[in-house]
Order: structure tokens, then sequence, then C-alpha cells
């Protein structure tokens, strides 16, 4: 997921009891990767910054171009979002 100058991962796992968890996280530089660099990386990815890594899904708010993460008093606002890559695992 892209901003016009950040790009983002959201990585869906599971912890201990088998529970969904999303984390999110800065992608480090990131105009130096390329796609070849996305297909051949490990999910998720280790060079990152990682903003939460506990989320659920209903702290996920959906836009038609942004995201916002609601957690705690201050909701993060990532936009505008320019550009999304699925990756499979």
């Amino acid at each position: 997921m892209e901003t016009k100058t950040t790009r983002f991962e959201i990585a869906r796992y599971t912890d201990q009891n088998y529970k969904q968890i999303y984390r999110l996280a800065i992608v480090k530089n990131a105009h130096f990767k390329d796609n070849n660099y996305y297909q051949t990386a490990k999910i998720p990815l280790d060079d990152v910054e990682v903003l939460y890594d506990d989320l659920i899904w209903k702290e996920l708010e959906w836009g038609t171009s942004a995201l916002r993460v609601s957690r705690g008093e201050t909701p993060l606002v990532i936009e505008p979002l320019v550009n999304f890559k699925f990756r499979p695992i």
C-alpha cells in the first residue's frame, strides 16, 4: 500500500491462540526495491519500521483513498493512498 511518498505493509499472521493479527509497518528504503524484491522477499518483510504489531481487523477502517487505524485517542490516518499490491502467501 502506498502514498506518494511512503510504502506500507499490512501483514496478517496468527498469534499463539490462533487469532488473526495484523501488523502495519513502513517499508524502509522502498524506492530502491523493485517488484522482483517483493516477489522473493519473506512475508512479513524484515526491513520495516513497525507502527503496530497487534491490530485486529476492525481497527482498520478503509476508505476510498485512505486507511484509518482506530487505536488510542489519536487515530492514524494514511492518505491519499495511490497504490495497493496484494501478495498471497
